[in-house]
């Protein structure tokens, strides 16, 4: 279904994680490493985020990169209720004569994309911050119930 929905064939191994790529997805809640698991077989990523504690979230928000305090975010559960994620090999563009990711590459989209479908086959509801109107963020996904989950 998804090789034909994007045009994308499913390897029978899967793509393998670094160390600490590894180490984040064991942060990461059960539906969502389903999700990734399965990812793998058809793209390469990298996780750049799982759980954050207080002090990463503060930081955060602090810098703008996020809106919410500690404890308003999903990625302050663990396991994580939310995970951000980067294609792999980073999209990434020259300017001003250094090397930085490109926010507008369509790997992103294509990312986005192939994580949600992957999400719908296997009924678990999630959301993708690249379709925020505020504070867009590409690389976040959550559990769109993850308020409830958090209360537990």
């Amino acid at each position: 279904m998804l090789e034909s929905l994007l045009g994308i064939t499913r390897k029978d191994s899967p793509y393998k994680l670094s160390k600490s790529g590894q180490e984040r997805f064991n942060q990461l809640h059960p539906d969502l490493q389903k999700i990734v698991e399965e990812y793998l077989h058809f793209k390469d990523l990298s996780i750049t985020e799982g759980y954050r504690d207080e002090e990463t979230q503060n930081k955060y928000k602090k810098m703008g990169t996020s809106n919410a305090s500690f404890g308003s975010s999903p990625h302050n559960y663990f396991p994580s209720l939310a995970v951000d994620i980067y294609p792999y090999p980073v999209p990434t563009i020259e300017k001003n004569g250094k090397s930085v990711i490109d926010d507008y590459s369509k790997e992103w989209d294509l990312q986005a994309e192939l994580f949600l479908e992957i999400a719908k086959q296997m009924k678990i509801d999630i959301e993708w911050g690249g379709s925020w109107k505020t504070l867009v963020d590409k690389p976040h996904f959550q559990l769109r119930n993850w308020k409830q989950l958090a209360k537990k």
